[in-house]
């Protein structure tokens, strides 16, 4: 394992990446982007997000290769396990997300 630590040049780095990536989303939300491309654009920042600390506030890029593949693996069972859950809901019979039918006929007056 490697015993060295990230430099104040590496951290301040990864800081101001950070910002930017995030000073970036703003413009984006004050632009009036709406839509595909918004969800787009925010999605791609977030992924960026969490890569620039996956690889540098983790350390990923120093530590071992087998707690890089249980990094990249667990956050697949996660999106497995959501899947799942989203198919269970759809495949039950009935299905759960059904409106039942209401009767809306007026009774009848009394005698």
């Amino acid at each position: 394992m490697n015993e060295g630590r990230s430099s104040l040049k590496t951290i301040a780095i990864t800081y101001a990446v950070l910002y930017l990536l995030v000073v970036g989303n703003l413009v984006v939300a004050l632009a009036g982007v709406s839509g595909f491309w918004a969800l787009f654009v925010a999605v791609s920042i977030a992924g960026l997000q969490t890569l620039v600390v996956a690889l540098f506030s983790m350390e990923l890029l120093r530590s071992r290769r087998s707690i890089g593949v249980v990094a990249v693996v667990a956050p697949l069972f996660v999106l497995l396990l959501v899947c799942l859950t989203v198919v269970d809901v759809y495949t039950r019979q009935p299905p759960p997300l059904e409106v039942p039918p209401v009767d809306r006929s007026l009774p009848s007056p009394p005698p």
